[in-house]
C-alpha cells in the first residue's frame, strides 16, 4: 500500500471508528481506531496519531479499561511532548488524572497530574482550564477528606468562574463550597477523639 493509499484507508477507518461510537459499538470502535493508529503511526503522522489515541483512552474510560486508558493517554502526553504542544500536554495530564482519579487510592499521583496540569495551563494563560484545574484538585483534596484544602481551591476556582461569567460553572462551585462547609459546621460539634 503507497503512502496516499494509507493516508485515504486512517481517514476511513477513522470515520467508521467514529460512527461505531455514535452507535455505541465500543469495541468496534477502538478495533478500528487501533488499526488507524497503526496507519498513521507507519505515516509519521503525530498529530493524527495523539487524536486517535485520545479517543482510544476515552472509549476504554468508558468501558472501564483504566489500564489502557492510561497507556493512551500516556502515548498521547508523550507524542504532544515530541510536537511540543503544551495544551494537548496539559488535557493528556488531566485525562491521566482522572483516570487515577477513578482508580481510587491513586490521590496524590492525581493532585501531581493536576498541578502539572495547572502550571502549563497558567503558562498557556488559559484562564478556564486554570479554574477547572483548581475544582479538580479541589475535588481530589475533599476525597483525601481534607475539607479545608478542598475549600480553598474551590474557592480559588470560583473567583476565576466568576471573572470569566462562567455562571454554571460558578453555581456548581457554590453548592460545592456550602456542602464542604457544612461539613467543617459538622465538624466543629464533634467530640474531640
Amino acid at each position: 500500500m503507497n503512502k496516499e493509499d494509507k493516508k485515504n484507508a486512517a481517514l476511513h477507518l477513522n470515520k467508521e471508528a467514529n460512527l461505531c461510537l455514535e452507535d455505541g459499538n465500543l469495541d468496534r470502535a477502538v478495533a478500528l481506531y487501533k488499526t488507524c493508529h497503526g496507519l498513521l503511526r507507519e505515516l509519521q503522522d503525530r498529530h493524527g496519531q495523539v487524536i486517535v489515541l485520545n479517543n482510544m483512552g476515552l472509549i476504554h474510560v468508558q468501558m472501564k479499561n483504566l489500564d489502557e486508558a492510561m497507556s493512551c493517554f500516556r502515548r498521547a502526553y508523550n507524542l504532544y511532548e515530541v510536537l511540543e504542544d503544551k495544551e494537548g500536554q496539559t488535557h493528556q495530564l488531566s485525562n491521566m488524572g482522572s483516570v487515577c482519579r477513578d482508580k481510587e487510592k491513586y490521590y496524590d499521583e492525581v493532585l501531581d497530574l493536576y498541578m502539572r496540569a495547572l502550571s502549563i495551563f497558567r503558562e498557556l494563560e488559559a484562564k478556564l482550564e486554570v479554574a477547572n484545574q483548581k475544582t479538580n484538585i479541589a475535588y481530589i483534596y475533599t476525597m483525601k477528606h481534607a475539607i479545608q484544602e478542598a475549600l480553598d481551591w474551590y474557592r480559588k476556582a470560583l473567583s476565576l468562574y466568576e471573572a470569566l461569567q462562567e455562571t454554571g460553572r460558578a453555581e456548581s462551585t457554590r453548592r460545592n463550597i456550602d456542602i464542604l462547609s457544612s461539613e467543617i459546621d459538622k465538624r466543629k460539634g464533634w467530640p474531640e477523639t
